[in-house]
Parts: C-alpha cells; sequence; structure tokens
C-alpha cells in the first residue's frame, strides 16, 4: 500500500502541478494600469528668501544630517533617544507598518494557487425499509484529495494591479511613520527648549517679585513712620500684584511645558542615565547652520510628500483592477485523490479520483456598476495628484516661511540685545544717583524690573532662533538619509513576510553604523 499511495500520490500531484503551472502562464499578462508619469511640482526651483549661494546636494547637506548630528546638547540628544524608543505616537505609526506588509502578503499570495489536502471517512446505516435489497446494512466509504483551491486566473492583471496597490499603500504608511518620527524628534526639541525658556523666565521673574516685595515693604514702614503717604503704599503694592500675577503665570506655564515634555517622552529618565546639566539658552550653541543655496527639489526626499506620491501610485493602481473588471474571469477548480469503501484498498491504483472544473464568468451587464467603479478610481487618482500637488506647495511654504523668520531673527537679536544693554546701563546710572541722594528708591527699582523684563525679551528671541532653525530642519526633512536606510530594510522584509515591529525603532547608532 506504501508504493501504491507513493505512486498514487506522485501522478496526482503532478495533475494539480500541471494545472497550476498552466494557470500562471496564462496570469502572467501585463496590468491594465496607466503608465505613471510623475507630476511636475508645482512651485519655483529656488525657496525664496533662501539664503544666497550653491551647494551641491551631498552628504554634508541638511536634510541629509541624521538628528544626532544636527542637535548638539547632548542632554537633548539623551530626551530624543528616550521619545524614540517609548511615544506612543511612534508605536503605533510602526504597528501600522506591520498592518499594512501584512495586508500586502495576503494580496500577494492571491496571485499563486492554494492547494490543499485533506481525507475523510463517512459511515452510513441504510434502514431495511429503505434499502434495495431489503435488508439494512451498514458501509463505509474513505477518501484522501489533494485539491487546486479556487484561483483566478489572473489574465488581465486585476490580481497584480490589486497587489501592486497594497504595496504602495504599504509603502505610504511607511513613509507616515517617518513623518511621524521626524516630527517626533522636532517637537522633542522644540519643547525641550520652552521648558528651559520659562524654567529661566520664571527665575527672573521671581527676582522681580522678590524686589517689588522688598519695596512695598519698604513703603509700608515708611508710611507707618510718617515719611510715606497712602498713595505711595497702594501703588508699591499694586506694582508686587502684579508682579505676582505674572510669576505665578510663568509658574503654570513652566509647569504645563514639563507635562507636555513628559507625554512626548512617553517614559521617564531610565533608571542609572545620568543626564549632562542644562546648557542656558544664551550659550546653548544647540544646532548645526543651515547652508545655503538649497534646491526645492530637495522637498522630494521629505517623508509626507513620499507618502502622497505612494498613495498617488495606489489610484493609479487601482485603476488597473477597475478596467480588469470589464473583461472576463476564468476560475479553476481541481482536486485529485483516492475513494474506496474498503480502507485497505484506498490507494489501489482502481481507487483513484480527479476532477478538473474550470469556469468562466464573463461580464454583460452590471446596471453601470463597472463603469462607475472605474470613474470613482480615476478621479481618486485626481485627488491624490492634487494631493500630492498641494503637499509640495505646504512644504515650498513652510521652508521660506522660516527662511523669512531667520532672515529677520538676527536683527530682532541683535535689536533686543541693545535693549537689555541699555535698560542694564539705566538701571546702574539711577542706582548710583540713588547712592548719591539724586533718585528716588522708586526710579531705581522701575529701572530694575525694565531691565528684567528686557532679560526675558531676550530670551524669547534666542528661543524664537532656535525653534526656527529646528523648524526648518524638519521642514526639509531632515534626517531622511537615516530613516531612509531603515525604510528600505522594512520594505524588503515585507516582501520576505519577516517585517516586525518589535524590530522598531532602532538604535541610532545602529542606523548610522
Amino acid at each position: 500500500m506504501s508504493t501504491n499511495f507513493k505512486n498514487g500520490i506522485s501522478m496526482n500531484l503532478k495533475t494539480i502541478f500541471l494545472a497550476a503551472a498552466g494557470t500562471l502562464v496564462l496570469g502572467s499578462a501585463c496590468t491594465m494600469q496607466p503608465e505613471y508619469t510623475r507630476p511636475e511640482a508645482p512651485v519655483p526651483e529656488e525657496f525664496r528668501g533662501a539664503p544666497e549661494g550653491s551647494q551641491a546636494l551631498g552628504d554634508n547637506h541638511t536634510a541629509f544630517l541624521g538628528w544626532q548630528n544636527f542637535y548638539k546638547d547632548e542632554r537633548l540628544k539623551k530626551y530624543i533617544e528616550i521619545g524614540l524608543a517609548n511615544n506612543r505616537d511612534l508605536r503605533v505609526a510602526v504597528l501600522n507598518i506591520e498592518k499594512f506588509a501584512a495586508q500586502y502578503r495576503i494580496s500577494r499570495s492571491q496571485l499563486m494557487p492554494g492547494v490543499n489536502a485533506g481525507g475523510y471517512w463517512d459511515r452510513t446505516h441504510t434502514a431495511r425499509q429503505i434499502s434495495d435489497t431489503g435488508r439494512e446494512y451498514t458501509s463505509n466509504t474513505f477518501g484522501a484529495n489533494i485539491g487546486l483551491v479556487s484561483y483566478e486566473v489572473d489574465i488581465w492583471g486585476r490580481i497584480r494591479s490589486l497587489k501592486d496597490q497594497a504595496w504602495e499603500e504599504f509603502l505610504q504608511t511607511a513613509e507616515t511613520e517617518r513623518t511621524v518620527r521626524l516630527t517626533l524628534v522636532s517637537s522633542i526639541a522644540l519643547q525641550y527648549f520652552a521648558c528651559e525658556l520659562s524654567r529661566e523666565q520664571l527665575q527672573i521673574a521671581e527676582q522681580s517679585l522678590e524686589l517689588a516685595k522688598d519695596y512695598r515693604d519698604l513703603v509700608k514702614s515708611q508710611m507707618d513712620a510718617g515719611t510715606a503717604s497712602e498713595l505711595d503704599f497702594h501703588q508699591a503694592e499694586a506694582q508686587y500684584q502684579n508682579e505676582l500675577n505674572s510669576t505665578e503665570e510663568l509658574r503654570a506655564t513652566n509647569e504645563q511645558n514639563e507635562n507636555a515634555f513628559a507625554l512626548l517622552l512617553g517614559a521617564g529618565v531610565p533608571e542609572g542615565v545620568v543626564l549632562p546639566p542644562p546648557v542656558p539658552l544664551s550659550q546653548n550653541d544647540a544646532l548645526e547652520t543651515v547652508p545655503a543655496g538649497l534646491p526645492s527639489e530637495l522637498l522630494a526626499y521629505r517623508p509626507d510628500i513620499l507618502s502622497a506620491e505612494h498613495a498617488l501610485l495606489a489610484a493609479n493602481a487601482n485603476i488597473g483592477a477597475a478596467r480588469a473588471a470589464f473583461f472576463p474571469s476564468i476560475t479553476l477548480n481541481a482536486s485529485a485523490g483516492f475513494e474506496s469503501t474498503e480502507l485497505n484498498q484506498l490507494f489501489k491504483g482502481s481507487s483513484r479520483t480527479w476532477s478538473f472544473s474550470p469556469s468562466v464568468n464573463i461580464p454583460i451587464f452590471s446596471g453601470g456598476r463597472l463603469s462607475a467603479e472605474l470613474d470613482v478610481a480615476k478621479l481618486q487618482r485626481e485627488v491624490e495628484i492634487a494631493n500630492y500637488e498641494k503637499a509640495i506647495q505646504t512644504a515650498f511654504r513652510e521652508v521660506s516661511d522660516e527662511f523669512a523668520t531667520l532672515n529677520t531673527i538676527r536683527k530682532r537679536v541683535e535689536a533686543q540685545e541693545q535693549a537689555l544693554a541699555s535698560q542694564k546701563r539705566r538701571y546702574e546710572i539711577l542706582k548710583d544717583s540713588y547712592e548719591a541722594g539724586n533718585a528716588t528708591s522708586l526710579q531705581v527699582i522701575l529701572a530694575q524690573q525694565d531691565y528684567f523684563a528686557a532679560q526675558q525679551n531676550v530670551l524669547g528671541v534666542y528661543y524664537a532662533e532656535i525653534a526656527s532653525k529646528i523648524t526648518l530642519y524638519k521642514a526639509l526633512g531632515g534626517g531622511w538619509s537615516q530613516e531612509n536606510f531603515d525604510i528600505k530594510a522594512a520594505r524588503e522584509a515585507a516582501k520576505n513576510g519577516e517585517y516586525k515591529s518589535g524590530e522598531e525603532p532602532k538604535a541610532e547608532e545602529e542606523k548610522t553604523a
């Protein structure tokens, strides 16, 4: 029985796989997708407001710098590493990549015929009243077969178009994950410096509040001694309360900034990790310089624009599937095996069975459904073209806006620094005059508070300059080369069915190795 079984199975497998091979040959035709041409970018060749100069798009270009090279503040780098490992939004984006990779493999699997094997034993008892022989009896039927699962021959490329659509949707999701990653890195950096700004401003406000309190107490003692009027006291009291209000507002802002920063990180600082001390905004050379002469073609590497293009390619592939639906479809069903009433005769040559049942479905009348589905697919492509062009225009505006900010920020910094120097000198002059008896204590207090306010303003423009550079780096798609390395690996893993979300995010040292 063993030899007959092997011979029979071998012959049946040949039957099945010959049928499968024939279907693959029939299904090797081209798809009916329109030829894809990338839309022209509806923006000028150069960014508005970009510094003059020329620079080739080389390895040292800002957009090619990973975040570890762009950000130089070591404390900030530690925080970014924590955020990349623990942020929940990024975790969701990574899991979505795995989901779409699996969906792509589902679509791809439909190009190959499936083969199933099975066996059964049917035992039936027939009553005497309905028996042909007038006697009751019990019968057995044994069977074993291998079959070709219902398989559509992809002559017109419908299934291949759907597979291509699923692949582009996977790539779109991968680029979306890169967008989330780059946004997270820049958001952590912006919030980090926002926390430092509010912390330093709160320190200045507390100094100013303490000064106002001392002056109020001084006037109160003078009023009690009869050397100051009640009007002077209420003026000092109002000044103190205003300072108190401003200080508490800054305290609340500082706490809110810390809460937002903790949410971005997704976790606290791991035990055993030692953070470098914070660097004041006035001394923080935290960022690499953005070079001049950046071409607008650089925007093509932004992940959100690549995501929009993959959505366009997916819509283009869907047109091929909608066109193929107008043509006849061929579905194959086949099986081969053994069937016998005796178990010991099951794998005899005389027990061999087989069936082959192709079917053809020809669309004749659909009430306009197929035409409408094709129109929908074409219109969706037009929608994605508009989305792609808008993504480029939006990116162009973001970069141009940041260049416009940076073109004026240095003048603002210089103006605020000059104002600070003048307020400091004014305070020093009035202080010397007060000691010489030529100025009142109120004049000195007000001058010192104006000096504190000028310090607050300088901190504000320092932060504005840092924030503008961070935003420009993000708008240029900064760090894309390192992330692109990961996406290439993810694409190959998705094709091979090996992509796992647990492998993301990788440590930055691994990316740059």
